[in-house]
């Protein structure tokens, strides 16, 4: 799946999950439902609720899944430029 920066949200299955490399710097937000997110290299997973956004902290992988239907925004304001040629996102 290539994300379209002009169109952002993604919609997610409950249990759908998202993998996004490349993406240090990228604010992810999650727009309804309920979000778990792990970081390769961050020791710590976070649960994203309506309204709350976190910042992608590592070049790694990054996996998010849908906890019940949920849907999630990549803020194209904070895709920087050499990211946005090599962001790359899998949906499973």
């Amino acid at each position: 799946m290539k994300v379209d920066i002009e169109r952002p949200t993604m919609d997610l299955e409950r249990t759908q999950i998202v993998k996004l490399r490349g993406a240090k710097g990228v604010r992810l937000t999650c727009r309804h439902g309920s979000l778990w997110m792990t970081q390769e290299g961050v020791s710590r997973d976070d649960f994203l609720v309506p309204g709350m956004s976190q910042l992608v902290e590592t070049e790694g992988t990054v996996v998010i899944e849908a906890m019940v239907a949920s849907s999630v925004t990549i803020d194209p304001a904070s895709v920087p430029a050499r990211a946005a040629t090599r962001l790359e996102v899998s949906a499973a």
